[in-house]
């Protein structure tokens, strides 16, 4: 087994800046970023965001309302299935904001788990490995290896209501596969909670996600998804009403030019 292997960031994995995850970054992620469409949106209130709006895969928007994610390849690739545990592990630890000595504490005694109580890490292959008389055999295995790791795991809370699924009970998800990441041989990505708060349940529109972050006086996570190239199809029109509605142009102007916090 030897399998190149890339994780879709669609948020603040990519760009924050705390030790935790600047040290999971460093040690690691290399330097590579391929941008490539999939279907993202704002649809999770953060508490710890000011209640304002994260980002979630969302299967209710059409190729052309498609959002742009990055990916970055892994320093080493996959020669075993316990190699594969130490990196899928270590993701969910810094998106879980944990250090690894909080995370031993954490853990200990637990099994090894894939999902938890907001997310899940899925899992999407590269469909040259998969046919329909015979999958490869070593990709057999890491999906088996998924699906076994995968505890009381409920697919359809990865969706709001009538939406269709985003990732199956298996753990594995699909994406548009593009020529900029054939390289790799198959690709991890959190998949989170829907959380819209939204009256009729549904996810909020771009004057709702704007109306929030100025709420909370809160645009840092907006504008450093941005700034990362990490956008969705309301960008722009979330933009313009920060600026002309909420009259805080200054302000935005401001903060685009801050290191990302």
């Amino acid at each position: 087994m030897k399998l190149k292997i890339g994780i879709i960031t669609i948020g603040s994995l990519l760009w924050d800046n705390s030790n935790k995850r600047k040290c999971w970054r460093k040690a690691y992620l290399d330097a590579t970023k391929n941008p490539i469409k999939i279907p993202i949106r704002y649809g999770r209130i953060s508490s710890s965001r000011m209640d304002t709006y994260t980002m979630t895969y969302s299967k209710n928007l059409i190729i052309e309302e498609y959002g742009q994610g990055i990916v970055i390849g892994f320093k080493e690739p996959i020669t075993t299935l316990e190699k594969l545990q130490e990196i899928a592990d270590n993701v969910i630890r810094v998106e879980r904001d944990r250090t690894k000595d909080e995370w031993k504490v954490i853990k200990s005694g637990e099994p090894f788990t894939l999902n938890w109580n907001w997310g899940v890490l899925g899992i999407c292959v590269n469909p040259k490995h998969i046919c329909e008389d015979k999958t490869n055999e070593d990709i057999t295995h890491i999906l088996e290896f998924w699906k076994r790791s995968l505890v009381n795991f409920e697919p359809s809370k990865f969706s709001i209501k009538k939406e269709p699924l985003m990732i199956n009970k298996d753990g594995v998800f699909k994406i548009e596969w593009s020529e900029n990441i054939e390289k790799y041989d198959f690709l991890i990505s959190t998949i989170i909670q829907p959380d819209t708060k939204t009256d009729d349940g549904n996810y909020p529109n771009a004057e709702y996600i704007a109306k929030k972050m100025f709420e909370g006086n809160y645009y840092s996570y907006f504008i450093n998804n941005v700034r990362n190239n990490i956008r969705t199809i309301n960008d722009n029109e979330i933009k313009e009403l920060i600026k002309s509605k909420f009259c805080i142009s200054n302000y935005l102007k401001e903060m685009e030019n801050k290191v990302s916090t």
